[in-house]
């Protein structure tokens, strides 16, 4: 799992600046297919649609490590 801190630049004159965070979640499909799911707001939102959306903006990852299934001990 990733946190996405995305920032683009505004404001006169031009500085860069964090907006908004999003949560990326890369996984593979039963098919081996390669798919991300995105969260934004507490929605789901379709990969393309987050893409174009920041199509202007920089974005930095920072990952957040998940436990393993069946090793989650709280």
């Amino acid at each position: 799992m990733y946190l996405a801190a995305i920032s683009r630049e505004r404001g006169d004159p031009p500085l860069r600046q964090y907006h908004h965070i999003a949560i990326l979640i890369p996984y593979f499909t039963s098919s081996g297919e390669f798919s991300v799911a995105v969260f934004e707001s507490v929605v789901e939102t379709p990969f393309h649609q987050f893409i174009s959306r920041n199509d202007d903006s920089f974005i930095h990852l920072v990952r957040v490590r998940i436990p393993e299934k069946g090793y989650f001990n709280p």
